[in-house]
């Protein structure tokens, strides 16, 4: 285990300088292997594209102007509000289903087109892609299916 190389990330800091810049990173820190010149090409994504901007304004506003005040669900309608979204698409695990009910009730009631999909879509059976079968006693045989839930042919227009 000693020999092991560990891999540190963002989830291990405790300085989170990143935040307050008022700091030092520690060695770790994706932010300490970025040049300068890095940086600001990635800070131009943001200004010279027109719907970056539009969406790190928004972001920025509102995580500006109610951080702390809003709920995160009243943050994200805030947000699509000032993005200009008309619908909104829900991805969600089949445990958390009933949330996301609530949760698609609510942008509804907000005005939102909404469309939720199941990670259990199109009921993909765990050994048909070779996974064994003591894999599926505690949770059943049907798998989790990211790639049918990201497929943009089953969104409705």
């Amino acid at each position: 285990m000693d020999n092991e190389k560990k891999y540190l990330s963002c989830a291990d800091c405790g300085v989170m300088n990143c935040a307050l810049r008022n700091g030092t990173y520690p060695e770790f820190c994706p932010t300490v292997a970025l040049t300068e010149e890095e940086i600001n090409e990635i800070t131009k994504l943001y200004t010279n594209n027109r719907v970056n901007k539009k969406v790190a304004v928004a972001a920025a506003e509102v995580e500006g102007g109610f951080y702390g005040k809003y709920a995160r669900v009243e943050e994200i309608i805030e947000f699509a509000h000032k993005i200009g979204a008309k619908k909104i698409g829900i991805a969600t695990c089949i445990g958390l289903l009933e949330e996301s009910r609530i949760f698609a009730k609510i942008l509804r009631l907000n005005g939102f087109e909404v469309y939720g999909i199941s990670c259990k879509v199109a009921s993909v059976n765990k050994t048909d892609i070779g996974i064994d079968e003591k894999y599926t006693c505690v949770t059943g045989n049907v798998m989790c299916n990211p790639i049918m839930q990201a497929m943009p042919m089953y969104m409705q227009d």
